[in-house]
């Protein structure tokens, strides 16, 4: 086992050919969906045409700057960073609160850049890791990664799959099904020697993409006017020239509050990735980590964007490559930072059809999944355990089914917490280890 770690560490530190870094770099941006989260915020809030773009194009530039930050200087971790979904409603409240109009968002985007700050600080007290180590037992850890294959699963057929836009539920499920398959045959072949296999392996995300988008243009029409109206270049929104910064003290504090289940989520990434790469996480890169992703989220708040998480669905394709070089994400960030600087290019991702994205988003899902069985396997399971894997798997299932009306009907808090399967899963098994005693 030491000896594998020592290899998985080498393979993290490898410098891979050029086009190589290029096709591992496009798999991981087509998959991560960084547009997801600033469309629907833009929906809910109501932002017009230019505010909607302004949104988009300043939460790719901020996802590359951290996904480079990250992989470059600070963590040095195979691993893709994006908008996150657990402050979305958040969000949406301190917005409305404050007035629901362009002054409102000077407020959010203030209670960002103090959470990030108490990110930072919190780093710098090189005491994450502790803590970390104390919360985050090996049952801890497993349930994780189970809970987060199992928490994506069904947001890839609600979101991506079972919706009617251009294309029919029908015809999106046929889409998903050549993409998968596609990614299947190519992973079967990958595992062949020689050129072909090793192209197949490396390129099955990209080549499975082709395949879906190739299906969904033979079943119907896939609407290009967005990316030919969209400018080539243009500059993102900068702080007091297009936005402020305000300040409101409950605000702060929510989203202070809001940053500590975000750092839940995403330690949930940064454990998943500690699996599949077979490397541990050690204090100085959980702590230069923590580090990293407050300058990050300090940054893009300062670009006029939400908060900054890894992203779990990109472990998958670690896995399915077999490559877990950190160089490939400073590619993925220089990427998402050339996006960030051109509208006509971040139109031309958001029109990837999302059946396509969401066949890949299930494979990975599944074997994230899976990544956390075998985790259970080096467990050993008495009650207290079968109770903290149940409790947090119906979590994970039951809030991702949760009608939205009973959400929304409970306390602003609750709905900020609950609103992240993944968080609140994880939150769950933290606490149930520390509550339930030991049946040993």
């Amino acid at each position: 086992m030491e000896n594998m770690k020592k290899d998985t560490e080498f393979m993290i530190e490898e410098k891979l050919p050029l086009s190589k870094n290029i096709v591992l770099a496009c798999q991981h941006l087509f998959l991560m969906n960084a547009y997801v989260v600033p469309v629907i915020l833009a929906s809910i809030i109501g932002l017009d045409e230019q505010g909607s773009s302004a949104l988009i194009q300043a939460t790719f530039l901020a996802s590359g700057i951290t996904t480079l930050l990250q992989a470059k200087f600070f963590m040095k971790y195979p691993v893709v960073y994006g908008a996150s979904f657990v402050p979305i409603g958040a969000i949406v409240g301190i917005y409305m609160i404050q007035g629901g109009n362009t002054s409102a968002w000077s407020y959010v985007v203030g209670a960002c850049l103090a959470g990030a700050i108490a990110i930072i600080l919190l780093g710098l007290s090189k005491k994450f890791k502790k803590i970390l180590d104390v919360l985050v037992t090996p049952v801890v850890s497993a349930t994780i990664v189970l809970c987060i294959g199992i928490s994506l699963i069904p947001l890839a057929f609600s979101s991506m799959i079972f919706v009617e836009g251009g294309f029919s539920v029908q015809q999106n499920i046929i889409v998903a099904i050549v993409t998968i398959a596609t990614m299947i045959i190519c992973s079967i072949i990958g595992n062949k020697a020689g050129k072909v296999g090793t192209v197949a392996r490396i390129g099955s995300g990209i080549i499975a993409l082709i395949a879906g988008y190739i299906t969904a243009s033979c079943l119907g029409t896939i609407d290009l006017s967005s990316v030919s109206s969209a400018s080539l270049l243009s500059r993102p929104a900068l702080p007091f020239l297009d936005f402020d910064i305000k300040f409101d003290f409950l605000s702060v504090i929510t989203m202070i509050v809001l940053y500590f289940v975000l750092m839940t989520e995403t330690v949930g990434t940064w454990i998943a990735t500690s699996c599949t790469t077979e490397t541990e996480l050690n204090e100085k890169r959980v702590n230069n980590g923590v580090v990293g992703l407050g300058i990050s989220n300090v940054i893009s708040s300062l670009l006029g964007t939400t908060p900054m998480s890894g992203y779990s669905s990109n472990v998958g394709i670690l896995a399915l490559t077999n490559t877990f070089s950190r160089h490939v994400f400073s590619y993925v960030g220089v990427l998402l930072i050339i996006i960030g600087f051109s509208s006509k290019l971040s139109s031309f991702i958001a029109i990837i059809p999302s059946a396509a994205v969401g066949g890949i988003f299930l494979l990975t899902s599944g074997i994230i999944a899976s990544a956390g069985i075998n985790m259970f396997k080096q467990i050993n399971m008495g009650s207290k355990e079968t109770y903290i894997v149940s409790i947090c798997v119906i979590l994970a299932i039951g809030l991702n089914i949760l009608p939205q009306g009973l959400l929304e009907s409970l306390p602003v808090f609750a709905q900020y917490i609950l609103g992240s399967s993944i968080a609140t899963s994880a939150l769950t098994a933290i606490l149930l280890n520390k509550l339930i005693p030991s049946s040993n």
